[in-house]
């Protein structure tokens, strides 16, 4: 089995700033760009969110809950 053919999936507990595991995520996501980004969250500024290829994560019904 090659590596493309390989679906792959990177979670994070919330994506709230540019951080320590958030940088972690960041270079992981480099490694492998084509995998798709969960989040329970996701407040990434557009400058924040270019450390992650521009993607914006899937989120759960906790991100549209009122602040």
């Amino acid at each position: 089995m090659e590596i493309n053919e390989i679906k792959i999936s990177l979670v994070h507990e919330w994506l709230l700033s540019y951080a320590g595991s958030e940088q972690v995520s960041s270079a992981i996501l480099h490694v492998f760009p084509e995998a798709k980004l969960y989040s329970v969250v996701d407040f990434l500024t557009d400058e924040q969110r270019r450390h992650f290829l521009g993607k914006y994560a899937t989120t759960t019904f906790i991100q549209n809950l009122p602040k």
